[in-house]
């Protein structure tokens, strides 16, 4: 490790996919010290995958719950659902059916699409 190690108080991460980009977030992230969680519905192709990668797979409901910070990195078509159905339940971290943070949150992040077919190329420890 070098001097970019995660500090301590990093909250843990739940990473919501694990197609191209939710994979690559999730082993750059574990490489760099934090903790990560990978939230997947458990009959999903990709959940065999995450734990032979060595993640604590868990359901998307319970990752979300038990994470500091979210990485929605999920197929676009599923994303408005997963928001309504699991993120912004009142357990979680956002409040409303809009993306507004609740007092839970201190930080939400927006990004817009794009294609990340090697998300593990330029990382480096």
């Amino acid at each position: 490790m070098t001097d970019m190690t995660a500090p301590a108080t990093l909250p843990r991460v739940a990473v919501l996919g694990y197609g191209s980009q939710g994979r690559a977030h999730a082993l750059n992230l574990r490489d760099s010290g934090v903790d990560v969680v990978v939230g997947l519905r458990l009959d999903g192709p990709s959940a065999a995958r995450a734990c032979a990668d060595g993640f604590d797979v868990r359901p998307l409901a319970e990752a979300v719950a038990n994470a500091g910070l979210l990485a929605v990195l999920t197929p676009d078509m599923v994303q408005a659902q997963l928001y309504r159905e699991v993120i912004a339940s009142p357990d979680t971290c956002a409040s409303t059916a809009t993306v507004s943070p609740s007092r839970r949150c201190s930080a939400l992040a927006l990004a817009a699409w794009s294609l990340c077919t090697d998300g593990r190329s330029g990382f480096q420890i």
